[in-house]
């Protein structure tokens, strides 16, 4: 069985997470940025290397697989790109 990120990262966005008193609540869709679309070679260079430390760390010291610590970290990246207005 392999991992696909695509996929991942697109239920993470889409997937209902529970809401309050046990509802659940739809998560919005990714607004500029389509994750799906990007991959880490597509960041800039900063970003790139903010995103391969996050990576590392997740498989190293997370335990993490390498295929799901690079997902998550690429969605790390991709908000905290929004975050700074990039």
């Amino acid at each position: 069985m392999s991992f696909d990120a695509r996929t991942f990262l697109e239920n993470l966005l889409t997937s209902d997470v529970p809401g309050d008193a046990g509802t659940t609540t739809a998560r919005p869709g990714p607004v500029e940025l389509e994750p799906a679309d990007i991959r880490p070679e597509d960041l800039p260079e900063r970003w790139y290397e903010w995103w391969a430390e996050r990576a590392a760390i997740r498989e190293r010291e997370g335990g993490q697989a390498l295929e799901h610590a690079e997902a998550e970290a690429l969605r790390e990246t991709l908000d905290a790109m929004r975050a700074a207005g990039e």
